[in-house]
């Protein structure tokens, strides 16, 4: 299967701005996703979405 081209930077910025949602409830909801992922399976089965949540995880802003 092929790799899809990752997002840029300016097109996740606009991807979370879209979703209309605090930063505080994205990044719990991103924890959760990464936190599901690394009880099924982990890095070797969800490699791409964990790499996507630590993207948007870095978009948002700090506490």
């Amino acid at each position: 299967m092929s790799q899809p081209e990752p997002a840029s930077e300016s097109d996740l910025r606009e991807t979370l701005e879209a979703l209309e949602l605090p930063p505080e409830s994205l990044r719990s909801w991103f924890e959760d996703v990464k936190g599901f992922c690394h009880q099924h399976g982990g890095r070797p089965r969800y490699a791409q979405l964990l790499e996507l949540m630590e993207e948007c995880l870095e978009q948002l802003p700090c506490d």
